[in-house]
C-alpha cells in the first residue's frame, strides 16, 4: 500500500480550514490520487471550522468506500476537540424549536 501525505497548509495557503466547498475540493483532490493510505497534516492549521470537519468527516465514509483510507497528524488540541465534538455529536437528535427562520436548541 503506497501513503501520501497532505499538507493542509500548503494546500489551502491558510491557517484557517472553515467551508464545506474546501473539503469537496480536498475530496475531488484525493480521489485523484492513486496512494491508498493518504495522511492529512494539519501543521501550521490554527483553527478548523465545524462545518469543515462535519464536511471531512462526513466524506471519509465515501473515501473509504473507495478503497482510500485518511489519518490525521498533527492536530493542536483545540482542532482535535473541535474533530471529537464532531464526531459524538448528531444534531439530527437534539431537540429543537424554530421561531420564524431560527432555530433554538432547547437543552
Amino acid at each position: 500500500m503506497s501513503d501520501r501525505i497532505i499538507r493542509l497548509r500548503e494546500v489551502f495557503e491558510s491557517s484557517a480550514l472553515a467551508t464545506r466547498q474546501s473539503v469537496r475540493d480536498l475530496v475531488e483532490m484525493m480521489q485523484a490520487m492513486s496512494e491508498e493510505n493518504i495522511h492529512l497534516d494539519f501543521s501550521g492549521i490554527e483553527t478548523v471550522s465545524r462545518s469543515f470537519f462535519d464536511e471531512l468527516l462526513a466524506r471519509e465514509k465515501y473515501l473509504r468506500s473507495q478503497g482510500k483510507d485518511l489519518s490525521y497528524e498533527n492536530l493542536s488540541l483545540d482542532i482535535a476537540q473541535m474533530m471529537e465534538l464532531v464526531q459524538t455529536s448528531d444534531s439530527r437528535s437534539m431537540p429543537y424549536q424554530t421561531i420564524g427562520n431560527a432555530v433554538l436548541t432547547t437543552m
